[in-house]
């Protein structure tokens, strides 16, 4: 269950009385992650080897709607990632992530750029940027998003070189370009209009992008590593999504 907050241009939220709002402190959020007090956690131990410089070192550290988050994981896909281990150091944190990791990446309402498409940036991005973590664990996303397996490891190799279609190169054109930080230009736009795309899903792609490469400097901070779980997902037609 998502929930939306709607916000005011102070930072308060809408719908609260004027005696509530006083109460309220701006610098705390409510969980974005639902909190189900009677689920409890049935994920294996932490992880015996640290999966990064910065992590709880035991479940009691863990807030009780992580360990939820992370139980939930677990029976879905047989494994809690790293990564929630190692951003569970700082929960309000990590629940801003997730939940606008799960708005970028869910399908938008009038959106053309499909699962693979994002997991396709995340993969190009992250492998720019030199990170292991997120190139490994996206490249397993995008073979279980799409029947191309291989794909995954030609752009995770050199997104140039890869085996890509036309509108796949021209969506990787503009995302290599914001994370290089280059200028953005009017013929970038309509480059992609050519492939049915329109400047709404330019900005999607800027968005992602501009996450990923967060995401990469988290990873790269925490010394994040990958779960061996990861390299051999999504090879054969498992429909899981984390």
């Amino acid at each position: 269950m998502k929930r939306h907050l709607k916000m005011k241009h102070d930072g308060l939220y809408h719908g609260l009385k004027a005696e509530e709002m006083k109460k309220k402190k701006q610098s705390i959020l409510p969980p974005l992650i639902p909190f189900q007090e009677n689920l409890k956690p049935r994920f294996d131990k932490l992880s015996k080897r640290t999966p990064s410089f910065f992590h709880a070192s035991i479940e009691s550290d863990i807030p009780q709607d992580m360990l939820n988050l992370m139980a939930e994981t677990q029976e879905k896909i047989g494994f809690v990632p790293n990564a929630y281990q190692a951003l569970s150091h700082r929960p309000n944190e990590m629940r801003s992530f997730l939940n606008y990791y799960n708005i970028l990446m869910e399908d938008r309402i009038g959106g053309h750029l499909t699962t693979a498409d994002k997991e396709m940036i995340c993969i190009a991005v992250s492998t720019f940027n030199k990170c292991k973590y997120f190139s490994v664990a996206h490249s397993a996303l995008f073979r279980i998003s799409t029947s191309n397996k291989i794909l995954a490891d030609q752009v995770a190799t050199n997104w140039e070189t890869a085996q890509l279609d036309e509108r796949q190169r021209s969506i990787l054109q503009l995302a290599m370009k914001v994370t290089k930080c280059e200028p953005i230009k009017d013929k970038d736009i309509e480059e992609l209009r050519c492939y049915g795309l329109d400047s709404a899903d330019a900005w999607d792609i800027g968005s992602i992008v501009s996450f990923c490469s967060l995401s990469n400097r988290m990873a790269f901070l925490t010394n994040m590593l990958p779960n061996e779980q990861f390299y051999s997902l999504g090879w054969t037609d498992q429909k899981i999504l984390l």
